[in-house]
């Protein structure tokens, strides 16, 4: 699911954003881990980068309506709860997902 920055505080700096995606990868593992036991616990992940701003119409929309199939491959690919983020005013995405495999490298 993507999330717009209505949800976010104000953002001044990067240090600011990356704290930000620590808080946020923090979170998702605190919510992952209380969903579903896995055989072995997963390994949390995210990412950061700066969005160009004549794609944020179709960010949004392949991510608000993510196909089936790539839905599908990520499962294969035993990654799970992911999520995106947005922050408006300073134009970032960051993204979180659990990796439950054993081979990930």
């Amino acid at each position: 699911k993507f999330l717009n920055s209505s949800a976010m505080p104000e953002l001044h700096s990067c240090l600011e954003v990356a704290a930000l995606a620590g808080v946020c990868l923090a979170v998702g593992w605190f919510m992952g881990s209380r969903k579903q036991k896995w055989a072995r616990p997963p390994q949390y992940h995210a990412g950061i980068i700066k969005a160009n701003p004549d794609l944020l119409d179709q960010y949004i929309q392949l991510h608000d309506h993510t196909w089936d199939e790539v839905m599908q491959a990520m499962y294969q690919c035993n990654m799970r709860n992911f999520l995106v983020w947005y922050h408006e005013e300073t134009q970032v995405m960051m993204h979180h997902f659990e990796y439950v495999g054993e081979d990930f490298e």
